[in-house]
């Protein structure tokens, strides 16, 4: 599974709408390898650092980098070149994080544990 930072967002706020949801899913898929892209890592740093403070996010990234059930993938260069060129083909209005996680779960055909619906529904056209 490769996991969104929509879904990361919520698995670590207490008070964010989707956290139970997040917590019940990751609990499901608790068996299957667990991917974050390094990119994906850098915006739930700052997402949950502008939402809760800096030691939180601190601890969010001790937490993901320290465990073995995660693996943090780090994206070369030639992967970021096709993940543009992914970007290029679609046209649609989104992030370059949003970009990576797309292009690696069609890469890796693996499922995207996210709550981000336009991710989503370009994951669901593909196949």
């Amino acid at each position: 599974m490769i996991l969104d930072s929509s879904f990361l967002v919520s698995l670590f706020l207490l008070n964010d709408t989707q956290h139970e949801k997040a917590v019940r899913l990751l609990e499901k898929h608790k068996k299957s390898p667990l991917i974050v892209l390094d990119r994906v890592l850098e915006e739930v740093f700052t997402v949950v650092c502008y939402k809760t403070g800096y030691q939180t996010a601190e601890r969010v990234l001790h937490l993901l980098g320290s465990t073995d059930k995660v693996m943090i993938y780090p994206i070369t260069l030639g992967e970021q070149k096709e993940i543009f060129a992914l970007a290029a083909i679609e046209k649609k209005k989104m992030g370059c994080v949003d970009y990576c996680v797309i292009y690696f779960a069609k890469q890796f055909r693996m499922n995207v544990l996210c709550f981000d619906k336009q991710i989503l529904s370009l994951l669901k056209k593909s196949h």
